[in-house]
């Protein structure tokens, strides 16, 4: 993208900002072709020859800049095998396209910096910090895939031979701390494998600074693997460091490494061992067995549930989610996705094909509540989800679901009446918090409720008259459409009676309850909260309907609502509610 003229002024802006001198190798090769110089710069003393490699796509990307001689200023972080100093994330970057001259001297002025404070040892704990990178990029690695969450504490693991159920993928290992990790993992039946070796897992103290091995030298004998362990094995006790490798007679295995990074997380990398005396090479006297550097593949959950933005802390959380449909499907998703992995799935309906493009599994078939736990157990590891293919009132009745037994009840039904039975009934059991979640006709919004036994403020005070009577109607008063009106709708006959809505309404609905059920699992709403969305109306007075003044409020004015659904009359949670 760079035309000739342009890149003459990249040239020039380069050596006229004293960063780069005697520019040689200077190569242009068209618009559809990398363009690249050369020069020398100097390095907290140091003259070492840097090379600016401009992309076909620069400037929307960075330039690279590399040294001709990766070690050129010494072993330092930031520096791959070929040179490539790391100077900058790409991620969210924004370049000024519009000079590509300056993009260029901010390159070589941040390289620059990120070399210089290499060599002034600045920043050695970014040693610690890519040295997973480092790791993998070995000479000879061998790769293994990590299911066990990092230990606090040095402990015995295993390595478990994984071998695909289908396909014609070879066999692979996976460092576990039981089988159960496993089959966590792989949805596989724990059964059907077996631990195949005996491994050991060093945790390191925190604030622990190491130095990977240079990609250009021969891997670490056994003395020097010791040397580089002695902070994980001086922070145990001689007791617990003799269980560990003192009793160890074997004569190949695995040793992984779990080292905290100064910027959070931690390291985990291991190394294989093969021959040797058969003591355990972190011994004194363990002999001097061939090692191999292994990368390891990091699958863990405490790993993948924050990488994909959920709290790993929620993960022994138990929640029960009634209702399967096209709200519920988004829910469960989201429930998981945000790292609540025990689910207990109650529904009654079977899939059909009126379902295809307003849920989550789309052309889903069978039950509602199986299917959707075979997706989930599917799409996501270390899944614990269950289902319950029939009415929530049966299921409670006959003891398949004891709802005393979860942390929070998500209730998205659609159908108020069992909603205010379920309500009451756990209001009266002292049974967990509860999230009732319902949306409303043709995209004019949606909504979600947090109920909190013995505080007040639940469903029922929704459907709370200001003026009880014999012939009173109830309606929820949180409801955009005007009271008294009948939205079902069939397309070819009373078999397909249906509510008019789309999948971006029960997504949308979907969130406001997961976000309300995160709040209330973390302690973030501890009273009973009301919370709407609105959408628009046009579609919904364009079929002859007519909405409720609540409707007209302001979005500013609906989030201040708060808690002020409360009904202090209400049958369910008032000081008069029967007991």
């Amino acid at each position: 993208m760079l035309t000739e003229p342009e890149f003459k002024v990249v040239t020039e802006e380069a050596v006229a900002s004293g960063l780069l001198r005697g520019l040689r190798d200077v190569l242009w090769f068209g618009t559809r072709a990398p363009a690249s110089f050369r020069g020398t710069a100097t390095v907290a003393g140091i003259d070492v020859e840097i090379e600016v490699l401009l992309p076909i796509s620069f400037p929307l990307q960075i330039p690279l800049v590399l040294l001709t001689r990766w070690d050129a200023v010494g072993f330092v972080p930031h520096v791959g095998p070929d040179g490539h100093v790391c100077y900058q994330s790409a991620e969210g970057l924004v370049l000024d396209r519009q000079r590509p001259g300056a993009v260029v001297v901010w390159a070589l002025e941040r390289s620059i910096y990120v070399l210089e404070r290499g060599v002034a040892r600045e920043n050695a704990a970014d040693f610690v910090d890519e040295f997973e990178v480092s790791w993998y990029r070995l000479p000879g690695v061998r790769w293994i895939t990590n299911v066990l969450d990092p230990p606090a504490a040095s402990r015995d693991v295993c390595v478990v031979e994984v071998t695909p159920a289908t396909g014609s993928a070879p066999p692979h290992r996976a460092i576990a701390g039981s089988i159960n990790d496993v089959a966590g993992y792989f949805g596989w039946d724990a059964g059907t494998t077996r631990p195949t070796t005996r491994a050991t897992c060093l945790v390191f103290p925190s604030g622990t600074l190491v130095v990977p091995p240079r990609h250009d030298a021969p891997f670490w004998t056994a003395e020097e693997l010791r040397a580089f362990a002695r902070p994980a094995l001086e922070a145990m006790t001689p007791k617990r460091r003799h269980a560990l490798v003192g009793n160890h007679f074997h004569r190949s295995g695995t040793v992984a490494f779990v080292i905290p990074r100064p910027s959070g997380g931690v390291v985990v990398f291991a190394v294989d061992y093969e021959g040797g005396n058969g003591r355990h090479p972190l011994q004194d006297n363990g002999g001097d067995p061939v090692l191999h550097p292994v990368s390891v593949s990091r699958v863990e959950r405490t790993y993948l549930v924050p990488r994909g933005g959920g709290s790993a802390d929620l993960s022994g959380k138990r929640v029960l989610l009634v209702g399967c449909g096209a709200v519920g499907g988004h829910v469960a998703h989201e429930l998981v996705r945000a790292g609540i992995l025990g689910l207990t799935l109650v529904d009654p309906d079977t899939f059909s094909a009126d379902n295809t493009f307003r849920h989550v599994l789309g052309r889903a078939f069978g039950p509602k509540a199986s299917t959707l736990r075979n997706n989930l157990r599917a799409s996501y590891p270390y899944v614990r989800a269950e289902a319950v293919d029939e009415k929530i009132e049966v299921a409670v009745e006959a003891g398949t679901v004891d709802l005393r037994s979860f942390d929070l009840v998500v209730v998205a039904v659609g159908a108020p009446t069992v909603e205010l039975w379920l309500n009451e009934l756990l209001r009266r059991s002292g049974g967990p918090p509860a999230v009732f979640t319902w949306l409303e006709p043709y995209g004019i919004g949606g909504h979600a409720l947090l109920m909190r036994p013995c505080i007040p403020g639940c469903f029922e005070c929704l459907f709370t008259s200001p003026a009880p009577g014999p012939d009173t109607v109830l309606v929820n008063r949180a409801s955009f459409a005007a009271p008294g009106q009948w939205f079902g709708r069939a397309l070819s006959g009373c078999g397909t009676l249906h509510t008019p809505f789309g999948s971006l309404d029960a997504s949308r609905t979907a969130g406001l309850a997961v976000r309300l059920a995160l709040d209330a699992l973390t302690g973030r709403e501890t009273k009973g909260v009301l919370r709407s969305w609105k959408g628009p109306s046009q579609d919904f007075l364009d079929a002859g309907f007519e909405l409720a003044p609540r409707h007209g409020v302001s979005e500013e004015a609906l989030n201040r609502e708060g808690s002020l659904h409360v009904a202090s009359d209400c049958r369910a949670c008032s000081e008069r509610a029967p007991l």
